[in-house]
């Protein structure tokens, strides 16, 4: 023990006491938002290849982070970023793809879809981000090891691509 200023006041074990840490430092709570700054480059090549998760030649850039399930547990989720032919030739546009997996399991950026679906970024011509234009929540993924299925909004804030002349 110790007095007001400090001072160590008995120095025998026999003076020592107990000390007790709560239980509990606070109740933990799911990971329900995640905002995401990226930087894509316009000189990033096109991908017409089916995406695969597992295969890097199928997508151009991936970032992974960490979430949290109702009991505090720690999950990766992985953001994979497959540069997508634009909408019209010579059209000046920019899309991406961003696929969400958490754990294992693929986040749908369409609640409603049979299977599980890609977010999509667009971008106009001078690398400005036009949609989506907030966060956007993603259906519900259980991944493996989760105490309950996590629900996710991704919020990308301010992503751009650089315009190469």
């Amino acid at each position: 023990p110790v007095d007001s200023e400090g001072n160590v006041g008995a120095t025998t074990l026999g003076a020592g006491q107990t000390l007790q840490l709560p239980l509990l430092s606070g109740t933990p709570a799911p990971t329900s938002n995640i905002d995401l700054s990226v930087n894509l480059p316009s000189s990033a090549a096109v991908k017409t290849t089916t995406f695969d998760r597992l295969d890097p030649n199928t997508y151009n850039y991936s970032e992974q982070t960490t979430v949290y399930d109702s009991e505090g547990s720690a999950i990766p989720p992985t953001l994979s970023f497959v540069r997508t032919p634009s909408t019209a030739d010579g059209d000046p546009a920019d899309e991406w793809e961003v696929n969400m997996f958490v754990g294992n399991e693929q986040a749908s950026a369409d609640p409603l879809a049979a299977t599980p679906t890609a977010l999509t970024l667009t971008f106009d011509g001078t690398g400005a981000l036009t949609a989506p234009t907030g966060a956007h929540t993603f259906g519900d993924v259980f991944p493996s090891g989760a105490s309950a299925p996590l629900a996710i909004s991704l919020n990308f804030g301010r992503p751009c691509f650089s315009l190469t002349a």
